[in-house]
């Protein structure tokens, strides 16, 4: 640690944001209208700035620079240790000065890194460094990041903020915003103490000012006030005219800075989230002033209070990280999408998609979603987990598309039983969609292109399982019943399959007349609440009943296996969803409901609202899970013989059960 403060100290000048050049090389006006000549090179490219470099630049490059050693900085070593390592991760930098942290995140793994310059001179650096250092992971930009932070909605696995926070007219704002756009913040950083005093900078030259007294820096010119959860503390404004006189480089983009006390930074981190901080490099004792280096991470991203134990059980039932598409657009020869999806490890940068096995370029990821942060809050950056992106299609083929979620860094599809497939026909419109009202009676989706991909998907799903389990595929002339056919989201696709009888049941009559008047070829029922139903025994090859008996009571449930089995041929096949351990994981329960409920074999959880109005009992529609353990020791007892069970392949919650009808 000796070492590390000796290097700091020497290093002064070139701690990034800091007034390292007291020069000013801006107010040489013939700077820039050179001509190089002689040999061609990076020192020649470097000399652009020549004695004017803070950052001793990479020994390969064989140049002469400055001699702050940023490109080998012990912090940003420090940092990546702290973490984990960055592979894969996509990385927001905040002031990269010269461009040395951003060349260390990319030589350590990270997928991007976002860098915001603010100088012009110092982006001019980056952009030179970013060539002679072959960056090309790393996207420099110009501009105040302040701005940045409040307007772009995309989120990234860390934000590296070292020089930046003690230049800003507001530093409370700053971490706010930080604060919303990942769950890992780096600062390296001064702050103010009362006995202040070196050779360039004391406390009296400071004036304390009410954090709450500064005007916000946007929003309505009418009324501006600052949140109702804004963090309040004492600043120090500093005048960068009072120690820096006749510099035009200071480091900030105002005329002025306000400083933070340390116990006031760590607060205010706490205070927007950042509660697990790490602190080193904490030097109180320095040529310009106190500082110190801190990793500030949201720990779980969830609720707080919430056990680790319990956390980490629902991550181990939730299994692959989940995704889902909301909506679909087909046109002019692309396919957009949007939705969200759980990043791999945590990590959004990791979060990619393949279309028909083609890898999409350049999705928008790390999109906010608080609705799914707040069910799956055990899962790292869940609340910025939205995604879209915008994929060529031969759009006019009648081909299904594939649609996949892969983990960007290792290139593997993040769980097979979650793949997605559409039929292009029905994001044109070419097939018969019925009412959204009517759709969402039976799902819970909120777009119609959501309930067709859902529904192809599983119609996909159900059919490979089927094969997986029994070998072979339903044979010609055979008879499907769709039990709970809801108004034809699968019925549709198996009226598609050549050779087959489909007889389509449910107890909503609107729905089955919506399936007769517009689905055809198949024979429709309104079903009873309970058996039986108006079907011949051992007249069916299969039944398939998806989202059904996860919404009966147990005796309700059981009665409707037995009666499925009676009408079904001895071998024949029963295709039945559950909701189990993985569904609950979505339940938003507490852990102390959890701890109640643990090891349940059938629970009843809640009443469901979805079918009052149209049936007569408004105490039969529930949700209900089964456990794996329970399905294997109770159902055979009713004559069948569970061949498998699918966990998550029906709407990635879900889990199917094969089950064969014995002799």
């Amino acid at each position: 640690m000796r070492r590390l403060a000796q290097w700091l100290r020497r290093s002064l000048r070139g701690s990034p944001g800091e007034p390292m050049a007291m020069q000013d090389p801006l107010a040489e006006p013939d700077r820039f209208d050179t001509y190089a000549r002689g040999k061609m090179g990076a020192q020649v490219t470097v000399d652009i700035f020549k004695g004017i470099w803070s950052s001793e630049l990479p020994a390969h490059l064989g140049v002469t620079s400055g001699s702050a050693q940023l490109f080998d900085d012990p912090r940003i070593h420090w940092m990546i240790q702290r973490l984990g390592g960055v592979d894969g991760w996509r990385v927001l930098e905040l002031g990269p000065l010269e461009g040395g942290h951003s060349a260390m995140l990319q030589q350590a793994g990270a997928a991007q890194v976002v860098a915001l310059e603010a100088c012009a001179m110092s982006y001019l650096k980056c952009l030179l460094v970013k060539d002679l250092c072959q960056l090309g992971r790393v996207d420099f930009r110009f501009g105040d990041f302040m701005v940045f932070l409040e307007d772009d909605q995309v989120s990234f696995d860390l934000v590296v903020a070292s020089g930046v926070l003690y230049h800003q007219h507001d530093p409370i704002t700053c971490i706010a915003r930080m604060a919303t756009r990942c769950d890992k913040v780096f600062l390296w950083t001064h702050y103010y103490t009362d006995d202040l005093r070196t050779e360039r900078l004391h406390s009296a030259m400071f004036a304390s000012v009410a954090s709450k007294s500064l005007s916000p820096t946007r929003g309505s010119a009418a009324a501006p006030a600052w949140p109702a959860d804004r963090f309040g503390c004492e600043l120090f404004r500093l005048d960068y005219e009072t120690y820096l006189p006749g510099v035009k480089y200071r480091g900030g983009v105002h005329d002025h800075a306000h400083w933070m006390r340390r116990e006031d930074i760590l607060a205010c981190l706490r205070h927007y989230g950042l509660t697990d901080i790490d602190v080193a490099f904490d030097q109180q004792a320095h040529p310009f002033a106190a500082n110190f280096a801190l990793l500030a991470q949201r720990p779980g991203a969830g609720e707080q209070g919430i056990a680790d134990s319990y956390r980490n059980t629902m991550r181990a039932m939730t299994g692959a990280e989940p995704w889902c598409i909301d909506t679909l657009r087909l046109g002019g020869g692309f396919l957009d999408v949007a939705g969200w999806a759980i990043a791999p490890k945590g990590v959004v940068g990791r979060i990619g998609f393949l279309v028909d096995g083609q890898a999409v370029q350049g999705p928008l990821c790390g999109l906010p979603r608080e609705d799914v942060g707040s069910y799956y809050w055990f899962f790292p950056a869940a609340h910025r987990c939205g995604f879209s992106f915008h994929h060529p299609v031969d759009w006019a083929s009648d081909a299904p598309v594939l649609l996949q979620y892969v983990d960007s860094l290792t290139g593997q599809v993040v769980a097979t039983e979650h793949d997605l497939c559409v039929r292009p026909q029905d994001l044109r419109g070419e097939t018969p969609r019925p009412a959204l009202a009517l759709v969402q009676r039976t799902h819970t989706g909120n777009s119609m292109d959501q309930y067709f991909v859902e529904g192809y998907s599983t119609y996909r799903t159900v059919m490979r399982c089927l094969v997986e389990a029994t070998g072979q595929e339903l044979a010609l002339g055979s008879c499907v019943l769709d039990f709970g056919c809801g108004p034809g989201r699968l019925t549709r696709y198996w009226l598609n399959q050549p050779g087959l009888q489909v007889v389509a049941v449910d107890v909503d009559p609107a729905c089955v007349d919506w399936c007769r008047n517009h689905l055809g070829a198949g024979q429709y029922y309104v079903g009873p609440l309970r058996p039986p139903l108006a079907l011949d025994s051992q007249s069916v090859d299969c039944v398939l009943a998806i989202n059904v008996v996860l919404h009966m009571g147990e005796r309700d449930g059981l009665d409707w296996l037995r009666e499925w089995a009676r009408i079904c041929k001895p071998g024949g096949t029963l295709l039945v969803s559950i909701a189990s351990d993985l569904a609950l994981t979505r339940a938003r329960l507490s852990a102390s409901h959890y701890a109640e409920i643990q090891g349940y074999a059938f629970l009843e959880l809640s009443r469901n609202p979805d079918l009052d109005g149209v049936i007569s009992d408004p105490n039969y529609y529930k949700n209900v899970f089964h456990s794996h353990d329970y399905v294997r020791r109770v159902w055979p007892s009713l004559g069948l013989e569970v061949l498998r069970i699918v966990p998550g392949c029906i709407g990635n919650h879900y889990d199917l059960v094969v089950l064969q009808r014995l002799g």
